[in-house]
């Protein structure tokens, strides 16, 4: 892969504050904690040779090529910005547009990387890692994927063929790099924003308090495993950085093209960053929703025939127990179970895929 590192002083406008760059030329599997180590280093011999005392190092890293990326999309590569304080603390991984077509983590990513190179967010210790768009070339297409869905593919390719294959290595790569995760989707239909709780280990629950939403969806998982589909999240961004101990979570900011979802998804990189205590001014930030709530994934409703939803469902709609969602063709319906919400429904779903998912209140608290 080739990378470029710079860095940069804290209080100096941005055009004068190029200290020393290095290029890298070609690195193989570099790892964080031995890039950290030259910085210290570096911005230690600047201090004693007079230069102002040094808070943060911004490492802006452009077009990292996967080794062994070959092909007609080897231009299509991850483009990753990293900024790191000389003061140890966690490591935050931010991932946008896994899916190509989600534009408002890649929004808010460039955004968060603006403002902390103008000075109006300062991280005061740990690392953050901010990869805008996750599948580019699904981006630049308009598309969710080119060959295979990349979030059910998140694993290490030894041979990989598929084009979301090369990008996973990158990922999981990154994932075994930080210590928490933040990965920012959003969907098709209108509704309330939400996060995804799909692990009941004491930090990613905090972690999923942290967030300016009302709503934790839980027990996803657990649903399909109700329809007989186990291992249904292997490959995705969360499931692998569970397995190697790292807590992440998933937040869907609202509809694809709703404006607000960018705001949505800034301020959870926000709130994430003052979780991990990684910016200054955090007692300011952190404002989590105050009736945040906690709604269990409770069945999944597969389209059997032709039909159509009855109305323009939105995301966690309340529902009443006996209510038409859906209706058939023949005049059979699908109807609410009893009392809840309706979570995700996809009006185009076609024959034998997921239509909606119905979900009851959490009686604990999230």
């Amino acid at each position: 892969m080739v990378v470029g590192f710079s860095l940069f002083t804290e209080k100096q406008p941005r055009s004068s504050q190029h200290v020393a760059s290095r290029p890298f030329g070609s690195i193989q599997k570099k790892n964080t904690k031995e890039l950290a180590s030259y910085w210290r280093t570096a911005i230690k011999a600047l201090q004693l040779c007079g230069q102002e005392k040094q808070t943060d190092i911004s490492w802006h890293c452009t077009h990292l090529h996967e080794d062994g990326f070959q092909g007609k999309h080897m231009n299509e590569s991850h483009d990753i910005t990293r900024f790191s304080s000389i003061n140890k603390g966690p490591h935050l991984l931010v991932l946008g547009s896994i899916h190509g077509n989600e534009i408002c983590g890649k929004i808010a990513i460039q955004r968060a990387i603006e403002l902390f190179r103008r000075g109006k967010w300062k991280l005061k210790a740990g690392t953050v890692t901010f990869l805008p768009v996750a599948n580019p070339l699904a981006h630049k297409r308009d598309i969710r994927f080119v060959d295979v869905n990349l979030n059910r593919v998140i694993k290490e390719h030894k041979n990989p063929k598929r084009y979301e294959e090369f990008l996973a290595n990158t990922i999981v790569r990154l994932i075994k790099e930080c210590d928490w995760l933040l990965d920012i989707h959003s969907f098709h239909t209108r509704g309330a924003p939400a996060v995804f709780r799909d692990f009941n280990d004491k930090r990613t629950k905090a972690f999923c308090q942290c967030f300016e939403v009302e709503c934790i969806i839980t027990g996803w998982i657990q649903m399909y495993e109700a329809l007989g589909k186990k291992n249904v999240n292997a490959g995705d961004t969360v499931s692998f950085a569970h397995q190697h101990k790292k807590p992440g979570v998933v937040i869907e900011c609202g509809q694809h093209s709703d404006p607000k979802n960018t705001k949505v998804a800034l301020t959870a990189i926000e709130n994430a960053l003052a979780h991990l205590n990684l910016i200054e001014g955090t007692s300011k930030r952190r404002k989590p929703a105050k009736k945040q709530g906690a709604v269990r994934g409770y069945k999944i409703v597969l389209k059997q025939k032709e039909g159509e939803l009855t109305k323009i469902w939105k995301n966690l709609d309340k529902i009443r127990a006996g209510e038409v969602i859906a209706v058939y063709k023949d005049g059979s319906c699908e109807r609410a179970p009893r009392d809840g919400h309706i979570i995700l429904p996809k009006p185009w779903a076609k024959t034998g895929e997921e239509w909606f998912y119905f979900g009851v209140p959490e009686l604990s608290k999230p």
